[in-house]
């Protein structure tokens, strides 16, 4: 059973890993500030022969951080994200968002919803530069016609997308249909992503996208689990169909293969469509999914 707790400022399950996890990060990419912008916690059961009782431990599931740096130099954005990720893995599993600072003020300035969101509520974890916490005292809660608008474009795509996988399976054209697939996936997200928070990212990498939105909806952690090798190997071939199935010469998926991410891909669309006022006013502080825990 998933379950939204409340935001609170300081995880318990966190607070061991939080000093190596900013060390690695200042290593690995000297960043003006990081911020922790959700955790998902999972609690694990232990009981043996030689104890009756049953104690509860709670580790970390995912991280999801703000990485802010002052230059991405002659590296790319993703390039930072899997080096930084990287590092952090060692640690405690680890989800971020890697952004020049100049970018992030710039948002401040324009009182940007994903940056009043972030300086109001997530927990700033490291800094070396002054963070403007008290500037933005303006910016509201996108209103339910604008979210819906962006949820009902993206939704109406990710649909059309997913009719066209469909009937290409049909016809057993399953590597085009594995393509529309991919795009119906990435639509249905992108649009969760940028109606909740505010922020789009330029990325085809449907597995990102789902880490990113997993901090959402907890219903999408359930559907694809990334720790089970099966869901990865489904994912893989999600992913490996967008340039794949146009480019390559090798790839192939089958039939049943299809009809699991072909409901697994419904299902997507059916959590993003049924995303509420609630979920999608994510500046309201007592909506902030700071915090999720998983059983």
């Amino acid at each position: 059973m998933n379950e939204v707790l409340p935001y609170t400022p300081y995880s318990t399950a966190f607070a061991t890993h939080r000093h190596a996890v900013v060390k690695s990060i200042v290593k690995a990419a000297a960043p003006e500030s990081i911020l922790l912008l959700g955790l998902k916690t999972q609690h694990i059961k232990a009981e043996s022969i030689f104890n009756n009782a049953i104690g509860n431990t709670t580790s970390i599931a995912d991280t999801w951080l703000l990485v802010l740096l002052g230059s991405f130099g002659n590296k790319s954005h993703r390039e930072w994200q899997d080096k930084i990720e990287a590092h952090c893995s060692m640690i405690v599993p680890t989800t971020t968002i890697v952004m020049e600072a100049a970018v992030f003020k710039e948002r401040v300035m324009r009182e940007d919803r994903l940056a009043a969101h972030v300086l109001q509520q997530a927990e700033c974890l490291y800094s070396i530069a002054d963070m403007p916490y008290n500037e933005i005292t303006n910016a509201e809660p996108a209103g339910s016609g604008e979210t819906g608008s962006v949820l009902n474009t993206g939704i109406n795509k990710a649909k059309e997308f997913l009719a066209g996988a469909e009937l290409y399976l049909v016809r057993k054209q399953y590597n085009l249909s594995a393509f529309m697939l991919h795009q119906s996936a990435e639509q249905s997200l992108l649009a969760l992503l940028s109606a909740t928070t505010g922020f789009y990212v330029n990325t085809h990498n449907v597995e990102r996208l789902l880490r990113y939105c997993s901090f959402l909806a907890g219903a999408l952690t359930a559907l694809f689990q990334l720790q089970r090798e099966e869901d990865k190997r489904l994912i893989k071939l999600l992913q490996k169909a967008y340039i794949d199935t146009r480019y390559g010469k090798d790839y192939s998926i089958h039939h049943s293969d299809l009809l699991q991410l072909t409901e697994k891909i419904r299902c997507i669309a059916d959590i993003v469509s049924s995303a509420d006022k609630q979920m999608i006013n994510t500046l309201t502080p007592t909506t902030m999914p700071h915090e999720k825990q998983y059983r």
